[in-house]
Formats: C-alpha cells, sequence, structure tokens
C-alpha cells in the first residue's frame, strides 16, 4: 500500500488547524499535506511549526486568479508528491473522517477497499447545539446535534480516492476520472460500502461532466462511515467563513461565493435535528495526540497565542465591536 496522505487547502484558518492534523495523524493518515494562501492570521505560523516537526508538509500558494483549492490541487499533481497507488482525500478543516466500525481507523476503512477505486463519503452537517461560543475543539461533547438523515445537504459528497493515472484531477468533491476509467476501472463505493451503479443519472452525470456533488438517494447512509461537517459552531465562526469566501471559486466571484454565509442564513446552516456522539469514541485518542502536539514548545506557544486572539475576537464579534464583513 502506498501512503496515505490527507490534503487540505486554507485560508485564515488558524483556530481549527491543530485538532484538524492531530485528528488525521490518529485515524491513520500518515501524510498531512497543507496549501496555504493569503492568511493574515497565525495559520502559516502554525504550519512552519508543525512542519519543523515533520507533522505536516506546508507549502504557501498564490491561487491569483484561480479558485484556491483547485489551484492547489494543480499545484500538488504537478509536483509528482502524490504517486500511483496512494491513497488521498481533499477535506477542510471543519470536516472529520468518521469510521464507525472496527477500531474506527482509516485502515479499517481501506481493508474494505482493496480491489475498489475509492469510496464517496457523506457529509453529516452538525450545528452549533445552542453554544454562543466555539468551546475550541470541533469533536466535543457539545457538539453532538446535527441535520437528519434526509436533509439533502447532507447528500454531498467527499471522495477517498486511490491515486493513478485514472485519476484526471483531484476535485475538490469527486476527482474527475479520465474516459478510459469509465470502462476498464475499479468501481467506487457508497457509504453502503456496496458498489455505485454507474449508469444511474447522477453517476453518469460524473463520467460525462467530469465531477459531482451528491450521492444518488439510495446510496446515502450513515450506518458505516460519514464525514462529520461542523459547518457552524457558532456564529462568530460562521462569520470567518464569510470573509474568507468559498474555497472552490475563483475571487471574481467571491462577493457571489460568500453570499450563503451571510448572517441572515446561520439558522438555514445551522442543524440540530439529531443526536450524533459517534465520534466521540475517537476523543480519548485525540486528546492525547492533541497533547503531544501541544508539548512541542513552538507549537504550543503558537497555539496558546491562536486561542487567545480567537476568544479576544468572538467577544468583540458577540458584542457587536466586530461585524459580519469584518471578522477575524
Amino acid at each position: 500500500m502506498g501512503d496515505k496522505i490527507a490534503f487540505t487547502v486554507v485560508k485564515d484558518e488558524a483556530p481549527f488547524l491543530l485538532e484538524w492534523v492531530a485528528f488525521q495523524r490518529m485515524i491513520g493518515f500518515d501524510t498531512v499535506i497543507v496549501y496555504s494562501n493569503n492568511s493574515t492570521d497565525d495559520t502559516d505560523r502554525l504550519l512552519a511549526a508543525l512542519a519543523a516537526e515533520g507533522l505536516v508538509e506546508h507549502h504557501i500558494h498564490d491561487p491569483a486568479e484561480s479558485a484556491p483549492q483547485g489551484h492547489a490541487a494543480w499545484m500538488l499533481r504537478r509536483s509528482g508528491r502524490v504517486k500511483a497507488g496512494d491513497w488521498i482525500m481533499l477535506s477542510d478543516p471543519d470536516e472529520f473522517l468518521n469510521i464507525k466500525f472496527g477500531s474506527r481507523r482509516l485502515d479499517d476503512l481501506l481493508g474494505l477497499l482493496e480491489q475498489k477505486q475509492g469510496i464517496l463519503v457523506p457529509w453529516r452537517l452538525f450545528g452549533d447545539a445552542g453554544q454562543a461560543r466555539f468551546s475550541g475543539r470541533s469533536i466535543d461533547p457539545v457538539y453532538c446535534r446535527a441535520a437528519a438523515d434526509q436533509n439533502p445537504r447532507n447528500r454531498v459528497v467527499k471522495t477517498l480516492l486511490r491515486y493513478g493515472p485514472e485519476v484526471d484531477f483531484l476535485g475538490v468533491l469527486t476527482p474527475k476520472m479520465t474516459a478510459d476509467y469509465w470502462s476498464n476501472g475499479r468501481p467506487f463505493v457508497s457509504a453502503k460500502l456496496t458498489d455505485i451503479d454507474p449508469e444511474l443519472p447522477i453517476y453518469a452525470k460524473w463520467r460525462e461532466q467530469g465531477q459531482i456533488a451528491a450521492f444518488e438517494p439510495q446510496d446515502t447512509s450513515y450506518e458505516q462511515v460519514q464525514m462529520n461537517h461542523y459547518f457552524t459552531r457558532s456564529r462568530a465562526c460562521f462569520a470567518m467563513k464569510h470573509r474568507r469566501g468559498v474555497g472552490g471559486m475563483a475571487p471574481q466571484k467571491a462577493e457571489t461565493d460568500r453570499e450563503g454565509y451571510k448572517d441572515e442564513h446561520y439558522a438555514t446552516a445551522n442543524c440540530n435535528d439529531v443526536e450524533d456522539r459517534s465520534i466521540l469514541a475517537l476523543k480519548p485518542s485525540l486528546d492525547e495526540m492533541l497533547a503531544s502536539f501541544r508539548a512541542v514548545p513552538a507549537i504550543g506557544m503558537i497555539q496558546n497565542k491562536i486561542e487567545q486572539s480567537f476568544q479576544l475576537y468572538e467577544t468583540d464579534y458577540l458584542s457587536g465591536v466586530v461585524d459580519h464583513d469584518n471578522a477575524w
């Protein structure tokens, strides 16, 4: 088996990065690759400290007029860093792969994918659970309220992928596969761990247009695996998304991209319909991993500063000193 790579593209994500990196390493990704662009907070300082310890591979890139995530995916592909046979997953710092069987580690899932091209993993959106302030952690008992199964937002997919020449491009949600792949390639599986049917309408669209954003409804399941997506956390966290915009879109579309993160859309985005505590089984192991990271003086010092700065920002945001358009 090749490398197991967690890949993310970030801008001004400092309050959330340490937990996300620790989680990826804890569940079994042996490599964490982070591309950052135009950050004005301590994102790059923290990543530099993590890179100095061999915990991430950090690259600063300038997407200019390109979509940041697409540009970083192109840079990564051009670098030759990802080899045929490697497993790779592109996710954001508010997304955590939640494997619900075996020891709940990546190898448990990969053991079922030996003859497969990859797996399409559904989002499960988590809300703020009534919290006015961010607790400082996403995987926290206070954040156990989520969107109901039937919420259409949950059908958005992220892909854990076996890399090779059949991959034409690493997409944000799904990869673009070569024409030859659709005739001769290994199957992808759904969250039900069964092969998808490429003739079904949504998957036919994937074949014809290169990417898709969602499952066929019949393939959606949360029993075996899901992507916990901590979409809101708090109003102040949500405001940070508005300021950053959408990483999958080019800068010239920034205002349109950010529309969905305006304060008036918070209630719609804040899904607290059902309880889901499944990922908390991993919290003790994650706590240990985070403690080991913070024990490194450079990492601990920067992380303490990040947390203090965020607490001050959130206080200002809640008191109206900082508005939604000028968050963080």
